[in-house]
């Protein structure tokens, strides 16, 4: 009987992470579903037809290819020790 553990969970899950992210990124390269998030999202594009904010991306969106903050790492966040640290939890 194979007994799943956080750890086993969470590297299995890290496998499919790429995988989910090169599919969402496909997801959000097309200008037409970005023409919706920026209508539901962006105060400017709210009044407009999605056609008509669609039409307003210009070129080919580049999904993934511009690093945010090149070099940064986001900072943990920190804050006090709240767990029960006890040696018999259960």
């Amino acid at each position: 009987m194979k007994r799943n553990t956080h750890i086993s969970n969470v590297l299995e899950g890290n496998l499919n992470k790429d995988r989910y992210d090169a599919e969402v990124k496909k997801i959000l390269s097309d200008k037409t579903v970005l023409a919706w998030i920026l209508k539901y999202t962006v105060e400017e594009f709210d009044g407009y037809p999605i056609e008509d904010i669609r039409a307003c991306i210009e070129g080919e969106p580049e999904v993934g290819t511009h690093k945010v903050y090149p070099g940064h790492t986001p900072e943990a966040i920190t804050g006090l020790v709240t767990e029960d640290r006890s040696p018999d939890m259960t």
